[in-house]
């Protein structure tokens, strides 16, 4: 009888870590923080089951992909939602299925043609995913193909494997991260507020203050939108108080542009008067001037492990887990 070749999961299980972290090590992520104690062991386990990643037990002359994994996603013009894709894309390549990307653009009757698409044609499993963390109303799809959801969630299909980033204990970190530094009045700027990467953000911000004994002052907490305008509005109103803060957390790099812009035209320095930190460490970050201080959540590794699971349940694997949050990794630089 041919032996089974050993699996993502039989690593895991060896290794006795998540199917998250082994799967981060073995890519030799670095984006993502984990322990090089905790990387040699997923190695070690690796090297003892014989396992190896699809693409590395074939030349690329050799692959010959006839399947196909679709990934709807309402949009591919950030980031976020990029570089989940191509996680997920090289994923997928690497087991010989080659993955349709298709982007709806949040219109309801294209999302419906891309679904009837997706039902008529020859795809082996779906990973549905979101440019921002929130809530999802599901279509109508076959109960006989797998599906993943990525940066976003069903309360009606609880029992499908989920795939988010770590929100809350990233704007703890960051909030950690500027009190570390001595800043006393740290004022939040939110995204909308019906959005889950908002409430998840501003609750490790709260979170962070509370324990460390700050007291939480509700003048210094404003809901935006997401956008620089926003954002820039609000942190003239902000500095306007009679106890301005000393620091600000936009909920987006995006939104930190904007407290860059109104700071300047207030002629305060960044970050000797007012200490300046994003999220999402997007590409313009580091060409901010100064270099903005932000988390990075793992949106490749996302797409990595969104697509790793899917090949799992196409291989009739069973899961040990329904919804993983993959932390991300604080990145210090000249704002703070």
């Amino acid at each position: 009888m041919k032996q089974k070749r050993p699996t993502l999961n039989d690593v895991a299980d060896e290794a006795g870590v998540s199917l998250a972290t082994a799967s981060i090590a073995l890519n030799k992520s670095k984006r993502v923080h984990i322990s090089q104690t905790t990387r040699d062991k997923v190695m070690e386990a690796a090297n003892t089951l014989g396992y190896k990643p699809r693409a590395q037990q074939k030349s690329s002359a050799q692959l010959q992909p006839t399947k196909r994994v679709a990934y709807i996603v309402n949009h591919l013009d950030r980031d976020i939602s990029i570089n989940a894709v191509n996680g997920a894309r090289e994923t997928a390549w690497q087991h010989d299925y080659i993955l349709h990307a298709m982007s709806y653009a949040n219109d309801s009757e294209l999302k419906a043609a891309l679904v009837d698409e997706v039902k008529k044609g020859d795809f082996s499993g779906i990973i549905i995913g979101s440019n921002v963390t929130r809530e999802i109303s599901l279509p109508e799809l076959p109960e006989s193909i797998p599906t993943v959801l990525l940066n976003c969630y069903c309360k009606e299909k609880i029992e499908w494997p989920t795939i988010l980033p770590a929100d809350l204990i990233g704007a703890h970190q960051i909030t950690q991260h500027l009190i570390d530094k001595g800043y006393q009045r740290i004022a939040h700027i939110s995204g909308e507020e019906w959005m889950d990467a908002s409430k998840q953000r501003l609750d490790g911000y709260r979170r962070a203050l509370v324990s460390n004994n700050h007291i939480i002052d509700e003048q210094l907490i404003i809901a935006g939108n997401w956008m620089f305008d926003e954002s820039y509005h609000q942190t003239l109103k902000l500095m306007q108080l009679a106890s301005p803060p000393d620091a600000i957390f936009a909920a987006t790099d995006e939104m930190a542009v904007g407290v860059y812009f109104a700071l300047k035209e207030l002629s305060l320095s960044i970050p000797e008067d007012v200490a300046v930190v994003g999220y999402d460490n997007t590409s313009l970050a580091s060409h901010l001037v100064p270099s903005l201080t932000t988390m990075a959540l793992p949106y490749y590794e996302m797409g990595q492990l969104a697509a790793e699971t899917l090949l799992n349940l196409l291989a009739g694997q069973s899961l040990t887990f329904k919804n993983i949050k993959l932390e991300g990794k604080l990145i210090a630089r000249n704002s703070t």
